[in-house]
């Protein structure tokens, strides 16, 4: 998202406001969602380097220190009440020849926890990262190149993980997920220019196939699930300048519909439910964490129910004082 410039009193316009403020050695940045604070950052610095950096978000705190040129060495995760600040995590990163070697994760009581070790081709490229536990047992990310672009990497543990592909412009074109030695899921992306038009998605633990198709622009537009050969849902996505309006989903005995309207900025406003036809629940959305629920039954109002910060804190039924 762009950061532009603005004068005080145009704070209200805006859903989030970054405020900075600068000294000699120290930088505060807030940032402000719907003018309340939900994230700030505290910068110190020496001799005009970045040498702390202090992150305060939803009752955690992130302190990573710095080296002479910049380099990360150090990173400490606290949890935060309103009487005590309690280390949970350290993280000590190590380098070789300039280059992340290791990440070593320990508990507060400086416990071995696990460690990250990073192995690189004779250029410097990431090829492997192996996850050392305290227990012995490993788990590896690789990563394999053709003409210096990355083709396929894999993350996976004791046999089980997940392959991913990838064609020469780095666009995803396959992923598998793989439990002991078998094929579970895979998914296939069909491109056209380096976008997906059709991905076929085969479950072969619950026997289903699933067809997803997309527009010009990436959207999903529609997708069917088959199991043995037989369609069990049809799911149809409909547009306004890449803004979803409308999503029906029809399965045996049942026709599911949401519309949904928006903000001029984009925003989500509106959203109404239907089931078999009849209105279920609108949502109006004041921010994405901030709305109120309205429940229906047979087409009468039943109750609204509203939400701060995605938790219930009121109810309002008709004819209740």
């Amino acid at each position: 998202m762009p950061i532009k410039q603005i004068n005080s009193i145009r704070t209200d316009e805006f859903e989030y406001i970054l405020k900075i403020d600068k000294g000699d050695d120290t930088e505060y940045k807030t940032l402000y969602q719907s003018n309340k604070k939900i994230k700030k950052w505290e910068i110190r610095y020496l001799k005009g380097k970045k040498d702390v950096e202090i992150v305060y978000e939803n009752n955690k705190s992130y302190v990573t220190f710095y080296d002479s040129v910049g380099k990360i060495i150090e990173e400490r995760l606290f949890i935060v009440t309103k009487k005590t600040e309690r280390l949970v995590e350290k993280r000590i990163y190590n380098y070789l020849d300039g280059l992340l070697d290791s990440i070593t994760f320990l508990d507060s009581s400086n416990r071995f926890l696990y460690k990250n070790q990073y192995y690189r081709t004779p250029e410097g490229r990431l090829r492997r990262i192996k996850r050392i536990y305290s227990d012995g047992s490993l788990r590896v990310s690789s990563y394999t190149y053709s003409r210096r672009n990355m083709v396929e990497e894999w993350h996976g543990k004791n046999e089980s993980g997940d392959l991913i592909r990838y064609n020469k412009n780095a666009v995803i074109t396959s992923r598998e997920n793989w439990v002991k030695n078998r094929l579970c899921l895979r998914e296939e992306n069909y491109l056209k220019e380096d976008s997906p038009v059709l991905s076929i998605t085969k479950n072969y633990k619950n026997n289903t196939t699933t067809r997803s198709q997309y527009n010009e622009s990436g959207n999903i537009i529609a997708k069917k699930i088959f199991r043995a050969g037989k369609m069990i849902r049809d799911i149809e996505y409909i547009y306004e300048e890449d803004l979803i309006i409308s999503k029906i989903r029809r399965s045996k005995g049942l026709w599911e519909k949401w519309n949904y309207e928006y903000f001029p900025d984009g925003r989500l406003l509106k959203k109404e439910y239907y089931k078999n036809g009849e209105l279920k629940k609108i949502t109006n959305y004041e921010t994405e964490k901030n709305y109120n629920e309205e429940l229906y039954m047979k087409g009468k109002f039943l109750m609204r129910i509203y939400y701060e910060n995605d938790k219930k804190v009121n109810v309002e039924i008709p004819g209740e004082n």
